[in-house]
């Protein structure tokens, strides 16, 4: 994929550096940028993939990455404010190889963290002469999505017998609808027909299922891998529907999803 980074690093910094302490000192140290006591620290590698869907679907229907920035920040924000709440729910002790915030700042503050960059994400669709409310209701749809599976996922931890179909289910839900409302922004932003913003929606929630699916394959489980290349081959069937003449750029990226950082 191009730099994408380079264009949403500086708005997502921003949006975080705009909330109020000490909820912003949780959120910067999420991400990276500082240490418990705000000292500033250098971050580590981040897939930053959300956000590169969103730029890249833009362009795969022949918009500018720039016209999509907004989107892809607030999907970024989304997706951040997800993993501060599962971290705590799933009891997860380390993220990228340290101290998750809820261990460091506590519960409450880590979910609060995690209710401001929601916010920020909501207020930047909303906002402003360029606001978009289809976008916002697409984010919504999203965001009920998500919160539904995060409930089937935590059911699983007392459920003796998990069915291949119900993660499925779940996987579609919590990953794959976050990669899919990333996709509808991302052609929403380019003035896509509502055809192509399905067709987009369909391509990263089958994505984003090819993605999970990658994961637990690399933990061992061998049927995995072998639906996670299923469900990515949809997913390119969809993109090329949504545009025939697809850029490189999205394709490369949906073609090597199974070797991208987590």
């Amino acid at each position: 994929m191009p730099p994408f980074r380079e264009l949403t690093a500086p708005l997502l910094r921003q949006a975080v550096d705009r909330l109020s302490d000490p909820v912003r000192i949780v959120a910067r140290y999420h991400f990276g940028w500082c240490d418990q006591a705000g000292r500033p620290t250098e971050p580590g590698s981040s897939a930053d993939i959300h956000g590169a869907l969103v730029l890249g679907s833009a362009r795969a229907l022949g918009a500018a990455p720039e016209d999509a920035i907004r989107s892809a920040v607030a999907v970024e924000l989304v997706h951040n404010s997800r993993v501060l709440n599962d971290e705590l729910m799933d009891r997860d002790h380390l993220q990228h190889g340290r101290p998750a915030a809820w261990k460091v700042f506590g519960g409450a503050r880590a979910v609060l963290a995690g209710d401001a960059l929601l916010t920020s994400a909501m207020s930047g669709l909303t906002h402003g002469p360029d606001a978009c409310p289809n976008a916002a209701r697409e984010m919504c749809r999203t965001l009920l999505a998500l919160a539904g599976r995060q409930d089937a996922k935590l059911a699983f931890e007392t459920c003796p017998d998990v069915t291949v179909d119900e993660y499925m289910a779940m996987a579609a839900g919590k990953t794959g609808s976050l990669f899919a409302g990333a996709c509808a922004l991302g052609g929403l932003a380019a003035g896509a027909t509502s055809f192509q913003v399905d067709c987009l929606r369909r391509f990263g929630n089958h994505l984003g299922l090819a993605f999970q699916l990658f994961r637990y394959a690399a933990g061992g489980c061998h049927w995995a891998t072998q639906e996670a290349a299923r469900q990515q081959t949809k997913a390119l069937t969809h993109l090329t529907s949504a545009n025939p003449r697809t850029v490189d750029p999205l394709f490369c990226l949906a073609t090597q999803i199974g070797h991208r950082p987590t």
